[in-house]
């Protein structure tokens, strides 16, 4: 850099971060942070980190992890200690902590009282299955639900959480808001009231549900055919428009239900989903192939898997739960359901 120039600022300057964290994956989310120019400061025990006692090859663990960090100590036991981590928690724009579950909570900082200390809480999980986080979900303004992200995890976070990306992710399964809606681990019949086929609980988020910043609007809902023939199929066409002020990704959901069936039918299957991503106030066609053999059954006996004739809801939208538009098809056979 030539003398007197000014320092390019580093992109986080001005976020102030407060971590409460131990071992390896929670210090090194604060040290990037860090690097990246964040203020972050590192709540530790009156006695220290263990990590600063480390001897041989561990002796480096605690200087590299934490380099460019700030430390204070408190006793979180102490309600003194718990008091002063509240008010330090006021003034953060981010909240990092990786123990085990109920230790945040033990000292009297679990989300509810982070969130009273902070209302501008975002909750970001980083998980690798359904989490039944009720009280964040009426309570806080916001969840990202992260997954594993890799390596680029904490930049992704970052821009999503800022508005710099739109997310645009679906579930690929049911969040049950309490344990009623889980089957036990040795019951493998779902048509007992289990998954989004079956279910007809209220999910805490059902199977294809996610936000984004814009919204969306579905319209239009047509069919090739009112009536097919076993051995036929429809085109399913209908508008999908970006309603909102910024650009963004929908992924357009097709379900269908035999509500009069020889068979126990599921409540809704789906049978073709397609991402798209559409400018402010822009609308696109989407038209999707539907093919009678796709509602086929298991009708036991000798019959097999068919299609059973008789009439089949059809229904186009952004989730399992939120239908947007519906209409009726005919499919005629031999076969009628009675």
């Amino acid at each position: 850099m030539a003398e007197g120039a000014a320092a390019k600022p580093l992109p986080y300057e001005g976020i102030r971060v407060i971590e409460f964290t131990h071992m390896v994956m929670g210090p090194t989310c604060g040290m990037v942070l860090a690097d990246l120019g964040a203020e972050v400061i590192k709540i530790e025990p009156v006695a220290g980190d263990n990590t600063r006692k480390l001897l041989g090859s561990g002796a480096g663990f605690f200087p590299m992890f934490n380099r460019n960090k700030k430390s204070v100590a408190l006793d979180l036991q102490q309600a003194e200690g718990r008091e002063a981590a509240l008010r330090l928690i006021a003034t953060a724009d981010i909240v990092s902590e990786n123990f085990k579950p109920g230790t945040m909570e033990g000292w009297g900082l679990g989300y509810e009282a982070v969130a009273a200390a902070n209302p501008r809480v975002a909750l970001v999980l980083f998980n690798a299955g359904p989490l039944a986080v009720t009280w964040a979900q009426d309570q806080l303004p916001a969840i990202l639900a992260a997954w594993y992200p890799g390596e680029a995890g904490g930049l992704a976070v970052a821009r999503a959480l800022f508005g710099v990306d739109n997310p645009g992710g679906k579930l690929p399964y049911t969040v049950y808001a309490n344990l009623d809606g889980v089957p036990p681990q040795n019951e493998y019949d779902v048509s007992k009231g289990y998954t989004y086929q079956y279910f007809r609980g209220v999910p805490l988020y059902p199977f294809g549900f996610g936000l984004s910043y814009t919204r969306f609007r579905f319209s239009n809902l047509t069919l090739s055919a009112s009536s097919i023939a076993a051995t036929g199929e429809v085109q399913v066409g209908f508008d999908v428009t970006n309603v909102g002020d910024r650009a963004g990704d929908e992924v357009a959901q097709l379900y269908t239900h035999q509500p009069r069936s020889r068979s126990y039918q599921p409540l809704r299957t789906l049978r073709a989903f397609r991402r798209l991503t559409l400018e402010p106030k822009q609308t696109t066609h989407v038209t999707f192939t539907l093919p009678a053999s796709q509602l086929a059954w298991y009708q036991g006996g000798t019959i097999g898997s068919a299609v059973e004739a008789g009439a089949f809801d059809v229904g186009v939208g952004s989730s399992s739960d939120n239908i947007r538009l519906r209409t009726q098809l005919t499919v005629t056979g031999p076969r009628a359901a009675r």
